[in-house]
């Protein structure tokens, strides 16, 4: 089997490599990444299963290269895109020229291509339901996006549906919750969190930290997305992927200043600074239909997850020092302050 990955080289991408890879010996994977600030060859590269990956450097925008993989495909898991919400706030172009006319370009290669293809896998986000409250959401819930990260992953998502409707693509979507691990871009909270522990500086939380979040160890992921692929009858099905549970931001932060205490014996402190712009407050998954039609459950937990996660950094700082410059995005509040 030939599965292409689009956004191979980042964060989800390498993993779900990995994890495929080591268990089918077999299959051939072709990854194409246009290695951004947040992809890096070596999340592919520095891996036993090397000998059995093809990379494209490329840009999914690009419609003569996206065709020629997708008439090789017979996989595809579509992750190709901009992800950071700060980043989206201050400099949103990029985001709807890559999340929605990159996926555009990909959908109409597969329209125009007939081939082998069994399934694409489009790999949309929770971020389009906005901030929900209490409730567990499935997969009919209204979308409202509240920043322009989210806004572009709705024209994604709602893109790839109405291809499945008019041409028939063959097609599911997925929406994961909040995912972590190996090999995570220190913007994100956790392995920001992370970082700035272990260099000794402060846990810095936006707000007060009562936000919450739906987070989940990133070969969860892989594992759904593994029983997706080899399941019959699920073309234009929608799927929720998230533990159905939430952690505050600041009780996230106080695992992890624990554990690395333990660890390291690094003294650890939290600060407190402004709210971040256009984030959504809580959001639980729903993820029953995915555990009904799939029998899909959670097979790390968070505290397993975070710890491993946790130990990762702690043992590969030559990763992660090198991008430690872009863990924060200046974003512009009012014309005279920044």
């Amino acid at each position: 089997m030939n599965i292409l990955i689009t956004g191979g080289a980042g964060f989800i991408g390498s993993n779900l490599f990995r994890y495929f890879a080591s268990k089918y010996p077999k299959y051939i994977f072709e990854i194409l990444d246009s290695l951004t600030y947040a992809g890096d060859l070596n999340n592919l590269t520095n891996t036993v299963y090397s000998d059995r990956l093809i990379f494209h450097h490329g840009d999914i925008r690009n419609v003569s290269l996206v065709e020629n993989l997708v008439s090789k495909a017979d996989i595809i898991i579509n992750l190709a895109g901009e992800t950071h919400v700060p980043r989206s706030v201050c400099d949103d172009k990029i985001f709807f020229e890559t999340n929605v006319i990159g996926t555009d370009v990909l959908v109409n290669a597969i329209f125009k291509n007939d081939n082998q293809l069994k399934k694409l896998i489009h790999i949309s986000t929770s971020e389009i339901y906005g901030s929900t409250g209490d409730i567990q959401i499935d997969e009919n819930h209204i979308l409202e996006p509240q920043n322009p990260y989210a806004s572009s992953k709705v024209g994604a998502d709602r893109l790839v549906s109405s291809h499945i409707i008019t041409h028939r693509i063959p097609a599911v979507i997925v929406r994961p919750f909040n995912q972590f691990g190996f090999r995570q871009h220190p913007e994100k909270a956790i392995p920001r969190f992370i970082t700035s522990a272990l260099l000794g500086e402060p846990i810095t939380i936006y707000g007060d930290g009562s936000d919450c979040r739906d987070y989940m160890f990133v070969d969860n992921l892989a594992n759904a997305l593994e029983k997706i692929i080899f399941a019959d009858n699920l073309i234009g099905e929608v799927f929720n992927v998230g533990s159905e549970s939430v952690i505050s931001i600041l009780n996230l932060a106080e695992f992890i200043k624990d554990y690395i205490e333990l660890k390291t014996r690094i003294k650890v402190n939290i600060s407190f600074t402004e709210g971040r712009m256009s984030q959504s407050q809580k959001c639980i998954a729903n993820s029953s239909k995915l555990k009904k039609l799939l029998d899909w459950n959670l097979s790390i937990s968070l505290e397993d997850g975070l710890r491993a996660t946790i130990d990762w950094y702690i043992e590969n700082p030559s990763w992660w020092k090198s991008k430690l410059a872009m863990r924060y995005v200046d974003t512009e509040k009012k014309k005279e302050k920044i």
